[in-house]
């Protein structure tokens, strides 16, 4: 599963991260993200820049028939909401 989305990411230039991302909101799904640090928030955010082309969103839905268990791991905050408050006007400032 994860060669698929390592993939993609290459070949469009981005991280493995953004391409799962961007796949997901190609679905109609607002993803919530559990990203605790400024470089992680930006990463996501970068998600927003460009679209999967239907050949990747394909590829990407084949995996969907694929069995595939894990687990997330649960990090400690280390952000403040001041810190994610300017973080959101710059993406999001006219």
């Amino acid at each position: 599963m994860a060669d698929t989305v390592v993939q993609v990411a290459e070949e469009i230039g981005r991280k493995p991260s953004q391409v799962a991302i961007n796949w997901v909101r190609s679905k109609g799904v607002i993803p919530i993200l559990g990203a605790t640090k400024l470089s992680q928030i930006q990463d996501n955010l970068a998600c927003l820049d460009f679209q999967l082309s239907p050949e990747h969103i394909q590829k990407l839905d084949e995996l969907r028939r694929q069995k595939y268990e894990g687990r997330r791991q649960k990090a400690s905050p280390r952000m403040n909401s001041g810190d994610l408050i300017k973080l959101l006007r710059v993406y999001f400032s006219p």
